[in-house]
């Protein structure tokens, strides 16, 4: 201050710079010069600069206009006013008028000739250009230069002090200097918001409502390109690479230091060359001024820089997600690779953020790419998502330019949905150019033709038919040769019947799987040629693996299936609350619109389970749902026939049951996949053929099952069996012996409920011929086993066939600790239907070492012989790991009874 009043009184003119960041104070000491000025007779013109958008900015005739003379000469306006006495102009934020104008040094200099005192205020060295000017300033003649320093830790706590009560907490001054760096507009703002709060609740300092308006000013008052890194740097974070920035910015990389320079100088940026923040706080009331629309920009400004640049399609694609748009091709490609990526290392949730964005409708979008992508991946992330894309996949595919794969993807995807119309002439497409494919396209075209003739058989003429004799010992290196194998299997299994090849084959590829952590599609029809083949314990113990493994990836499509899956074989063991339980989850998980025509998969054991349970009435609701009649040319609409064919049975609708399961047999004869293994419908039939009295009905039914390919596996042969016994006469002595024979093949196929239908009549048969202590003992592990399953109607017919057990026999599991191994082997195969005679022929000892066994069985457990525990050779999940071990016990006892030291 008393340099200018120096100079005004010399009357000598002069040339001073008072320079200083935003918020300096620069403005409030020209306002009290001014003051001082005029009440020393000095006139006084203020000019605030504002930017020209050129570097013409005039400095005599700004002056002239403030002082009223626009229009008119500027030199000879100044001129008078000059001879009217002492003259004083001030030029606020000269840094606003953008780059330094060329004519300044030289029209400064003329004014101070005259005797005007000139006085300069801004940071004029904010950039390169007005560094340079600041050097031509330096050689006027009666140069100054007043610099307004930050304030000091000491002076933030001065004013701290003279605006809070009370001396300055040290770190409360610490938070303030370090957020603001002493800028003493900012340390202001901070002082009225830390007023707005009580005394015990200001630190940590939050900056709020003036601290936002005074960081909006400081912006507004900076250089526009130096404000402009500030919105970029918050929007984008510190981290963005500098080059980067100067492409969003429109500038040269050699001139982003000067600009950081600028911001740091008023507070914002921390010192150094590094464009970042201060503070968290400041980052955030920088972007609090940044509008949503102007941050978009930004970000998608910044991908497109980063792609230009070679970076990874994953930071692209974050800027895109962050920015909500994709406008262009590029973007799109960048979110889908990403959405990939996430998929592959288990980041499910933010794969569906990028699948969504990139999926969103967009005007103009030509490419059919696009759609092949979304749907693709919405199968895995979000099945119920994709019908919505199919249409404009099927207009892309009809206008051409689309490839192989996605002709592939596009097929099975109609397919699952029932859109075969429209499906039909992409595989006609496939078909005709199959021989032109890469080798790699012409192998997942056979794949797919096996996927239709397992799934959609009335689709197959489309494509070649593929000979089911390939299930053979190829090596697997790929997950597409996993899933073409793992079908070779599947369809040889149903075609030819099982074998034990086939599931050799079937275990090796879930092992291969597992061990190389190959995509999960191929274990499904792994898992099936397990169901089929009755090896119904590998094939939980593998389902719960995958389907713990789907859960952890979160890919709902898979973690249905594998549900469905999973209450398939909970279905076919017998044990219908897993099967209820496990199909309510699949259909859960994944809507009605995922499901699409597969839907009759989990619907259809969710309906059988409930008849099995005798709960009709919840079936019925279930049958009530509404399915796609696409769903009735598929294999799980056969299901989901056999399934309300069940109900109609136990339910008096006997025609209605027969009218389904005839409806199967003449699809599937249609389709040329009449196999029992798949849906044995014949022994169905003939079980309502049986209910209405028809036996000779029944014999052909079962005779023509019995000479197909896969007929004779060991769980339809005990179906078989046990029917064929239900139709012959009570009185027959063969009953009983066809009977025993069910029993013996539904042991070995681990299937519970069946296998409780077979004893159930096996008693009965014993009951008729009068041989009741049999019929006790049979009967007895029937109910057992139908209680077991939940089977209800089964439970409430055998019940009434057993006599009351004697009291003390409920207790008798208490004392089966105490039985010797040799005493508990006797009792089980007792417990088992055995004669004394027959147990000791197996065990190689007399009949009287047997009666000797039996009578300290009965003894220690308080029980007779016909009430023997239920389960006492039979865990609760019975099978031919019981059976076999059973009799591998029997072999072993019986080799140490024939050896001279068992002697």
């Amino acid at each position: 201050m008393t340099t200018l009043e120096g100079m005004v009184k010399a009357g000598l003119g002069g040339v001073v710079t008072v320079r200083g960041s935003i918020g300096s104070g620069k403005t409030v000491l020209l306002a009290e010069f001014t003051r001082l000025a005029a009440e020393g007779g000095v006139r006084c013109v203020t000019v605030t600069a504002a930017s020209s958008g050129t570097r013409h900015w005039n400095l005599t005739a700004e002056v002239a206009a403030a002082a009223g003379h626009r229009g008119a000469d500027p030199m000879a306006a100044l001129t008078e006013l000059v001879a009217q006495g002492p003259l004083a102009v001030f030029v606020d934020d000269l840094h606003r008028v953008g780059a330094a104008p060329v004519e300044l040094p030289a029209a400064a200099a003329r004014l101070s000739a005259l005797g005007v005192l000139v006085v300069l205020a801004g940071d004029v060295e904010a950039t390169p250009s007005w560094a340079a000017m600041y050097a031509e300033l330096l050689r006027l003649p009666g140069f100054r230069s007043i610099r307004l320093p930050a304030l000091t830790p000491s002076g933030v706590l001065e004013v701290l002090s003279g605006h809070l009560d009370g001396p300055g907490d040290p770190g409360l001054v610490d938070e303030v200097y370090a957020m603001t760096a002493g800028n003493p507009l900012l340390v202001r703002a901070l002082v009225e918001d830390l007023l707005a709060v009580d005394a015990e609740d200001r630190l940590p300092v939050a900056p709020g409502h003036a601290f936002r308006e005074v960081v909006s000013v400081c912006l507004g008052r900076i250089a526009p390109q130096a404000a402009e890194l500030a919105k970029c740097v918050a929007v984008l974070g510190d981290t963005t690479d500098p080059a980067v920035l100067a492409t969003v910015l429109g500038v040269d990389e050699a001139s982003l230091p000067a600009l950081v320079r600028a911001l740091g100088g008023i507070g914002l940026f921390a010192d150094g060359d590094v464009p970042a923040f201060r503070s968290p706080g400041l980052a955030a009331a920088v972007r609090s001024v940044v509008g949503a629309g102007r941050a978009t920009d930004l970000r998608v400004r910044t991908a497109s820089a980063l792609r230009s640049r070679g970076a990874d399609d994953g930071e692209v694609a974050a800027l895109l997600l962050a920015a909500g748009c994709a406008p262009d091709e590029w973007g799109v490609t960048a979110l889908f690779d990403a959405a990939a990526r996430c998929l592959d290392e288990g980041d499910v949730e933010l794969a569906r953020r990028y699948l969504h964005l990139a999926a969103h409708p967009r005007p103009g979008r030509e490419s059919s790419g696009v759609d092949a992508r979304a749907i693709s991946l919405g199968w895995l992330l979000d099945p119920a998502t994709v019908p919505r894309w199919l249409g404009g996949a099927v207009e892309a595919v009809e206008n051409g330019g689309f490839t192989a794969r996605e002709a592939i993807m596009l097929a099975g995807q109609l397919l699952w949905h029932g859109w075969y119309d429209e499906a039909g002439p992409i595989l006609d497409w496939l078909a005709t150019n199959e021989d032109k494919f890469a080798p790699d396209d012409a192998a997942d075209v056979q794949t797919l033709s096996l996927h239709i003739a397992i799934t959609h058989p009335g689709m197959t003429g489309h494509l070649a038919s593929v000979d089911p004799e390939q299930a053979r010992n190829d090596v697997v290196t790929r997950a597409s040769d996993a899933l073409l194998h793992s079908m070779h299997v599947l369809r040889a299994v149903i075609v030819n019947g099982p074998s034990e090849d086939l599931v050799r084959e079937a275990l090796r590829l879930l092992e291969v799987c597992a061990l190389r952590r190959m995509p999960l599609e191929p274990c499904l029809f792994a898992l099936l040629s397990l169901v089929y083949a009755d090896e119904l314990g590998s094939a939980a113990h593998w389902c719960d693996q995958l389907l713990e493994e789907a859960e952890r990836r979160g890919i709902l499509s898979l973690e249905a299936t594998l549900l469905g899956s999973r209450a398939h074989i909970a279905l076919t063991a017998g044990d219908l609350p897993a099967a209820e339980t496990h199909a309510r989850r699949a259909l859960e998980v994944l809507p009605a619109e995922g499901w699409g025509t597969a839907i009759g998969g989990p619907l259809g054991v969710l309906v059988a389970a409930l008849v099995g349970m005798g709960r009709f009435d919840d079936a019925a609701a279930e049958l009530g749902r509404p399915v796609p009649a696409a769903m009735f040319r598929t294999v799980w609409g056969l299901r989901y026939l056999r399934a309300r064919g069940y109900y109609y049975l136990h339910t008096g609708g006997f025609r209605a049951a027969l009218g389904d399961f005839r409806s199967i047999g003449s699809l599937m004869a249609e389709w040329g996949l009449d196999s029992p293994v798949l849906l044995p419908w014949r022994s169905d039939a003939a079980e309502v053929h049986l209910q209405l009295g028809e036996g000779g009905e029944v014999v052909r039914l079962l005779d023509e099952q019995a000479s197909l390919p896969g007929g004779d596996c060991g769980k339809l042969r005990g179906v078989e069996a046990r029917i064929r016994a239900s139709n012959t006469d009570r009185g027959d002595r063969s009953r009983a012996r066809t009977a025993a024979v069910a029993v013996e093949h539904l042991e070995a196929a681990q299937d519970r409920l069946e296998l409780a239908k077979a004893l159930a009549v096996l008693g009965d048969a014993h009951r008729a011929s009068g041989d009741g202590r049999r019929a006790r003992m049979v009967t007895r592990r029937a109910l057992h086993l139908a209680t077991l399953c939940r089977a209800e109607p089964l439970v409430s017919g055998l019940t009434g066939q057993q006599r009351p057990a004697r009291a003390g026999a409920t207790g008798a599991e208490q004392g089966l600790e105490s039985l010797s191994d040799a005493e508990r082997l006797v009792a089980e195969l007792a417990s088992w239907g055995n004669t004394n005679r027959e147990i000791a022929r197996s065990l190689h000892v007399t009949i009287s070492t047997v009666e000797q066994h039996l009578t300290r069985v009965y003894r220690k457990l308080n029980v007779s012989r016909s009430d023997l525990p239920a389960d006492l050779g039979l865990p609760t999940q019975a099978g031919p790991s019981t059976r076999r071990d059973l009799q591998s016990r029997v072999e072993a006892y019986a080799r140490s009874a024939a050896s001279p030291q068992g002697r």
